[in-house]
């Protein structure tokens, strides 16, 4: 499936302030699933990124599970379960 696809999918996902189910393979080659949350603002020092993540399809996500901020690339999204519609990629 295109990144394109998958970055515009998990972006929605994360600017709705819901919890949704993700798993995605890590950059060290783990399969890593769990609970995350887009738009929370505990934590966040007002410094910024270094870079634009939208440029190369990465999403910023609060863990759930493990209560700090987690990046996300589009082309390693396994699922993404939101609104209970179950989106499976290969």
């Amino acid at each position: 499936m295109n990144k394109k696809l998958k970055f515009d999918l998990l972006t929605r996902a994360s600017k709705s302030g819901n919890i949704f189910g993700v798993s995605f393979v890590k950059t060290n080659g783990e399969i890593r699933s769990g609970a995350f949350r887009g738009g929370v603002k505990i934590g966040v020092t007002g410094k910024g990124l270094n870079y634009k993540p939208s440029k190369v399809f990465n999403v910023i996500v609060w863990d759930m599970n493990r209560n700090g901020f987690r990046t996300i690339k589009a082309e390693n999204l396994k699922y993404l379960k939101t609104n209970k519609i179950t989106y499976k990629f290969k």
